[in-house]
């Protein structure tokens, strides 16, 4: 008897800890994007009928395999696929995964034929008064006021071009625009183009900037659309509104305006710095501290382990076999290899537990690779699973050895990566495991270097369509925190033009010669 057909699930129910899922999803905007570590990918937005949206990518092993399948604007139907956490300064929504296409990954049409554009727009005063969340990407439009010329910059040590120019409603309210990239010269010839000297735009997956005080409106490299004279329902209704107040564009010359760490060896655990869950969360360093908290509980919206190949020690996908009538006899499972591109028989039973923690001073999320774990449970996860691979599918069935570790006590070494400082992950790696089963009645000795966050600096016309060709860059702008024994030359970092007042800066601070090769074993490994 073969199995019966996967259910369609809603995007805001996924979750990590299974990957036979299926989803009704329309392809919002589709770009490819090519960057010197992973090489080319396909990245997608992705929203389903209720309107929820969710990343979605397909690497370059992939690409050839899906290309023809995925068409801006189209429905499909996609099933079996892996969902990994969202990185980056900006997200697409509040939801926390992405979805990341596998060999096994399934997509076909589907009878959906919906024409919904899912706009999530953005008000003017929300934007203004600064209510607008930063990183979450949103639409924008308005009536084109003025436009500024071109400008060439240098950004990331990166020549690039910006125009600046402000947008207006119908209450005549007006928010300063910028774009960047291909994105800015392709406005700017609209613009100078137009006839009547009336231009409306509309800005697809925005993102807001603060900069001098002042809020603006940006596009985010890749990410962002800008379509001139928009044939929606907004743009008629505004077109209206403001037909009777002769205001026409007006052509100006300006206007105003991760890195890994060696594991480290138990004699070195002392040299690190104390520091509470609230200086952690605040840190604007790169570097690694010593923390002592209490587990809150097993975050059950990711699996306690997962089955790793052991030719290359890379994530395995279980492929769902064909259920039987009786239960009691169900086939075991084959294990498909991404990296060996087969499948294979030589798998192991790894631990990756995600656990939120707490002390005096707040809470936060930590993730626990195998080697500590198991330390911390007293036992490896291959004896806890004992071929029971359907477990790792139900993320209520966790075993009690490892819910027993909620309400103890530990002191972990903590990892504080870019990511973490720049607000795109509250996910701190544990790096090391300095001693368990503490009084939980602990005392907190906050760190003499704490420096409170609120000082630092927070650095006739037809519809066309403009999408960046730029390449998206990353902006080191944070030092790391090493012990003494192992720190390096330093060096002054420049922050990034384009976002200087959205980042985490501390003025005068140094980067630190970070060189170590990785967290763990496990990190390694797994995340390569």
């Amino acid at each position: 008897m073969l199995a019966s057909p996967l259910p369609i699930t809603p995007l805001k129910s996924l979750r990590p800890y299974r990957t036979n899922w299926l989803i009704d999803v329309k392809i919002l905007h589709l770009w490819r994007q090519y960057h010197t570590k992973v090489g080319e990918t396909i990245e997608m937005f992705l929203v389903d009928s209720t309107g929820d949206k969710i990343a979605a990518t397909v690497k370059k092993d992939q690409i050839m395999n899906f290309q023809r399948k995925l068409k801006q604007g189209n429905w499909n139907l996609i099933s079996t696929f892996n969902l990994s956490p969202t990185y980056g300064s900006v997200k697409l929504s509040e939801l926390k995964w992405k979805i990341v296409f596998t060999s096994r990954t399934s997509v076909n049409p589907s009878d959906n034929i919906s024409d919904d554009m899912f706009f999530s727009f953005a008000s003017y005063d929300a934007v203004l008064t600064g209510k607008q969340a930063e990183n979450v990407l949103f639409d924008f439009f308005g009536q084109v006021v003025d436009c500024g010329e071109i400008k060439e910059i240098t950004t990331t040590n990166k020549p690039t071009t910006k125009i600046d120019f402000h947008l207006r409603n119908s209450e005549d309210t007006r928010v300063l625009c910028t774009l960047w990239g291909t994105c800015a010269h392709m406005f700017s010839k609209a613009c100078h183009e137009s006839t009547d000297g009336i231009v409306f735009c509309l800005l697809r997956f925005a993102k807001v900037n603060q900069y001098n005080d002042a809020w603006s409106v940006q596009n985010h490299w890749d990410c962002s659309q800008v379509i001139i004279n928009p044939e929606i329902t907004e743009a008629e209704d505004l077109r209206k509104l403001l037909s009777n107040d002769g205001l026409q564009l007006t052509i100006m010359d300006s206007l105003q305006k991760k890195v890994f760490w060696a594991k480290p060896k138990k004699e070195e655990l002392e040299e690190y710095p104390i520091k509470t869950i609230e200086e952690v969360l605040h840190a604007f360093e790169v570097g690694m501290c010593r923390t002592t908290c209490t587990v809150i509980e097993v975050d059950r919206d990711y699996c306690w382990a997962y089955i790793a190949c052991k030719k290359c020690n890379k994530k395995t996908i279980a492929e769902q076999g064909i259920k039987m009538e009786d239960e009691n006899h169900k086939p075991a499972p084959k294990f498909s290899c991404e990296v060996c591109c087969q499948f294979v028989k030589n798998v192991t039973t790894k631990f990756w537990i995600y656990l939120k923690i707490k002390d005096k001073t707040g809470e936060a999320k930590c993730m626990v690779f195998d080697s500590f774990a198991a330390d911390m449970v007293g036992m490896q996860s291959s004896e806890l699973l004992n071929n029971r691979y359907d477990l790792l599918e139900d993320p209520e069935a966790i075993p009690l050895e490892v819910l027993s570790l909620e309400g103890k006590t530990f002191e972990f070494l903590l990892s504080i990566e870019l990511k973490n400082i720049r607000g795109s992950s509250t996910i701190y790696n544990v790096a090391a495991l300095c001693s368990k089963g503490l009084n939980s009645d602990f005392e907190i000795l906050p760190s003499d270097t704490y420096i409170n966050p609120s000082s630092m600096l927070s650095g006739g016309q037809g519809s066309s369509m403009i999408t960046d060709g730029s390449e998206p860059s990353d902006v080191d702008a944070s030092t790391s925190s090493t012990p003494s024994s192992k720190r390096g030359s330093s060096n002054m970092v420049e922050g990034d033009d384009q976002s200087s007042t959205s980042k985490k800066h501390c003025s005068g601070q140094k980067v630190e010669d970070a060189t170590a090769a990785g967290v763990s074993k496990e990190l390694n490994s797994l995340f390569s």
